[in-house]
């Protein structure tokens, strides 16, 4: 049994002008106990400004980002379709681990991504995640 498994896609950062996924960069921040996560792409589309995509981690009890292909120390199932994709894992031994530590008091969503230009993986715990686009 695979510990993080049945993925769900919750969003694709990737805007439809990019004829290959691969974001620019990335920025990774810490504030009050949430994680900011923010994508840049190339958007010369747009004006010459850069399309950002933002995710903002809530109430985040852990982080975990290692290179990918690399050594991986959270082991979780893909769906090879949705590379690249933000997915939260429905089942998640994880997130279980965490709401048990916490006796019970706070419900957690194991969350993962892949950075395909960057060739990192990211796995998020936390509460919720919010979402926004700017640039396109």
């Amino acid at each position: 049994m695979t510990p993080a498994s049945k993925p769900v896609e919750i969003y694709n950062p990737y805007p439809p002008f990019i004829p290959c996924p691969g974001e620019n960069g990335y920025s990774l921040s810490v504030d009050s106990g949430n994680t900011t996560l923010e994508l840049t792409f190339d958007s010369e589309q747009v004006d010459g400004d850069d399309s950002k995509v933002k995710f903002i981690f809530e109430h985040v009890v852990m982080v975990d980002i290692v290179s990918f292909p690399g050594v991986s120390t959270i082991s979780v199932q893909y769906d090879k379709t949705m590379l690249g994709s933000l997915v939260e894992f429905t089942d998640s031994s994880y997130t279980d681990a965490w709401h048990r530590h916490f006796n019970n008091m706070f419900t957690f969503k194991h969350f993962n991504i892949l950075l395909l230009n960057q060739n990192k993986k990211i796995d998020i715990i936390c509460e919720d995640v919010k979402i926004t686009r700017t640039g396109i």
